[in-house]
């Protein structure tokens, strides 16, 4: 009964937010003028948001890991001439830092400062913990969370300076964890902590700070084609112990096939996405937490974020 109450309760509270979100008028920011760096930008969302950005009116600075690559030489040939492409590896202090050069000497207006950072970066991995090493850990957290703490710190005195936007991208499974992705998790949550945190400090400047949380998109990026998922199932088996392999082989197979499912299931189209970060960058209010994700995620969410674990272990 009390299950049934608070299920009741949790989508009235749903539809009255949809209907205040749905109905509450917007007032959008004139782009001219402004800048935005936007890292990730080889493929995928990343590539998706530069360009948009750049039919916008902004003056985009689009962070790609190769440069000589398909992807930046698409966004070169494609892009006005305020799309500036640079080589940024959000794990290397030295590159981020040439990149905040980059950006300050080539500023619309210096003083004014830079409107925007949108955090796209990221990687992701497959595969239940014990079957992983701490490096495999490791290298997702470098790129995921400390890349986007690394490039945020690095820019932050420009937004300061602009009374700009902070704009991170997160995950559904930032807020709930599932098996064979807990590194994935960890690097996410550790976003979701750090964007939360952001916010608090830098309101005071004026400084909006926005996650974006999407569902699964695995169609839409290149984060997992049939070649990285490959690479990936290498690399787990091949670090295994042969007890485990002998223990854990059917299971094994079982999430490379899932994981190969997902890429078919999930949505191709990259404009849900980018349209929330178009949004927190141009809305005059712009939204704490964006969500784009299919029916299956957002009911996921709420049972996981509002139900006791041992309900929702029960379903999950």
């Amino acid at each position: 009964m009390c299950c049934l109450i608070l299920l009741s309760v949790i989508c009235i509270i749903g539809v009255t937010l949809f209907v205040f979100r749905s109905t509450r008028p917007k007032k959008m920011l004139d782009p001219t003028g402004r800048a935005v760096v936007v890292t990730g930008c080889d493929t995928g969302f990343g590539h998706a948001i530069a360009k948009r950005f750049d039919e916008a009116g902004f003056t985009v600075f689009a962070g790609v890991l190769y440069p000589e690559k398909a992807g930046a030489m698409k966004l070169r040939a494609e892009g006005s001439e305020r799309l500036h492409v640079i080589h940024m590896d959000v794990t290397k202090d030295s590159q981020v830092q040439e990149a905040v050069d980059y950006v300050q000497k080539h500023l619309p207006d210096p003083d004014k400062g830079l409107w925007a950072v949108a955090n796209n970066a990221g990687i992701s991995c497959f595969g239940q913990a014990e079957w992983c090493t701490v490096d495999m850990f490791k290298r997702i957290a470098d790129v995921n969370l400390w890349g986007t703490v690394r490039v945020t710190n690095a820019f932050t005195p420009l937004v300061r300076k602009s009374k700009g936007r902070i704009v991170n991208i997160g995950s559904v499974l930032a807020r709930q964890g599932t098996a064979g992705f807990a590194h994935y998790s960890i690097s996410k949550h550790g976003v979701e902590a750090f964007s939360q945190c952001l916010r608090y400090e830098l309101r005071n400047f004026g400084v909006r700070v926005s996650i974006v949380e999407p569902g699964n998109f695995m169609a839409a990026t290149n984060i997992y084609t049939n070649e990285n998922i490959d690479g990936v199932r290498d690399e787990l088996w091949a670090n295994m112990k042969d007890e485990q392999k002998t223990v854990f082989e059917k299971d094994f197979n079982s999430m490379v096939d899932i994981v190969r499912f997902s890429r078919t299931i999930g949505s191709a189209d990259t404009s849900p996405v980018v349209d929330c970060f178009l949004d927190a960058v141009l809305n005059e209010s712009p939204r704490v937490r964006y969500e784009p994700k299919d029916l299956y995620w957002t009911i996921r969410t709420l049972i996981l974020a509002h139900f006791p674990e041992e309900i929702s272990d029960l379903i999950f």
